[in-house]
């Protein structure tokens, strides 16, 4: 998905192509960091004005981080909804490099990711594009499943409380 966004003709908005071109390079060269890729996923999530592929990335993007997190966290294997799935399989970008959802991500940078997650499944719940709308759901079980899976340490007591209120408005 994430490799079709250059090949989309018409050609799509420059700050979808710039996203996409920090989320394919995995040179040893550039030193992308964990959040300039979570910046980059955010944009492509915020490019919603025109078109919807950007938004559909990062939508996929976003819903796996919070699906690999999910179960980092339970120390289970991922329930995949689309039916049954080779074991072990990694979605990695044509073994150009590392996988986005293979980084090691913070607990803050993953609840911010959520929260993220949380306020475009509000604002995409009828999308006039039924992919969108497969995503936007698919976003919604990932936030369920991870969020109530979050543990976090005492001091951070908001943050699950935060998570927590998203989970309830949602449902």
């Amino acid at each position: 998905a994430l490799q079709s966004l250059p090949r989309r003709r018409p050609a799509l908005p420059d700050e979808i192509l710039q996203a996409s071109n920090i989320l394919l390079d995995h040179s040893e060269e550039t030193k992308t960091t964990d959040q300039d890729f979570l910046d980059a996923i955010t944009a492509l999530i915020h490019s919603d004005k025109e078109r919807w592929e950007g938004l559909a990335v990062g939508l996929l993007l976003a819903t796996e981080i919070l699906v690999e997190a999910a179960t980092a966290q339970n120390k289970t294997k991922a329930v995949y909804i689309d039916g049954p799935r080779v074991p072990e399989e990694k979605h990695t970008n044509n073994n150009r490099g590392i996988a986005v959802t293979s980084r090691s991500y913070t607990t803050e940078q993953v609840s911010q990711m959520a929260t993220l997650l949380y306020e475009t499944t509000l604002k995409h719940l009828e999308h006039n594009e039924p992919r969108i709308r497969t995503f936007v759901a698919k976003a919604v079980g990932a936030h369920a499943t991870w969020s109530v899976g979050l543990v976090v340490e005492k001091d951070d007591n908001d943050m699950i409380q935060r998570h927590e209120t998203e989970r309830n408005k949602i449902y």
